[in-house]
């Protein structure tokens, strides 16, 4: 019943459909864009990706705390933030035309993909009554899942026609939209 929650499933969908084209795609991407071995393209993909993922998820936990402390709905800021600003570097990760841009696009990625990560539950808990916090978190994860599957098999079938950026292009307008 709580819109804030409903809002913020919208936003962590879009957000999932980012991530998932960017862990499904991205190392096919550079692996047919720049010619390196599939074992060398997978890891330029996915590292630093990865790495800004893992810092991004400590300071966004860091940040939404300190935020929520000091400013109502706090979480959400600094969430919103996350999302907003993840936004053009997936979409700029899959258009990039040099190597070392696609994979500090990547980084960026998942760093500012952390601070959203790091505040989704927590903000849902924050506008949830606490006996309905496994169903919220079940419900999430139920979007994110379904966001992300679905975001995957569209880019596959796109990717002939009009290319894995077309749809990596809908989601990060998509995710700015629930951003703002």
């Amino acid at each position: 019943k709580s819109r804030i929650w409903l809002a913020l499933a919208f936003s962590f969908f879009t957000f999932c459909a980012m991530l998932w084209v960017l862990l499904a795609w991205l190392a096919s991407f550079v692996h047919e864009r720049y010619g390196l071995s599939l074992t060398r393209s997978g890891l330029a993909a996915t590292v630093l990706l990865q790495a800004g993922s893992a810092v991004g998820t400590i300071a966004g936990g860091f940040l939404g705390d300190r935020t929520a402390r000091r400013i109502p709905g706090g979480r959400f800021w600094v969430a919103a933030s996350g999302l907003l600003g993840s936004a053009p570097f997936a979409w700029i990760a899959l258009t990039a035309n040099s190597l070392h841009l696609v994979q500090i696009c990547a980084a960026g990625f998942g760093l500012l993909g952390g601070l959203f990560m790091a505040n989704l539950y927590a903000g849902a808990y924050d506008v949830i009554s606490e006996r309905n916090y496994g169903l919220a978190a079940g419900g999430l994860n139920l979007v994110g899942g379904f966001a992300g599957g679905s975001a995957i098999l569209l880019t596959g079938l796109l990717k002939q026609s009009v290319g894995i950026s077309f749809a990596i292009q809908g989601a990060a307008i998509a995710a700015v939209a629930s951003a703002l």
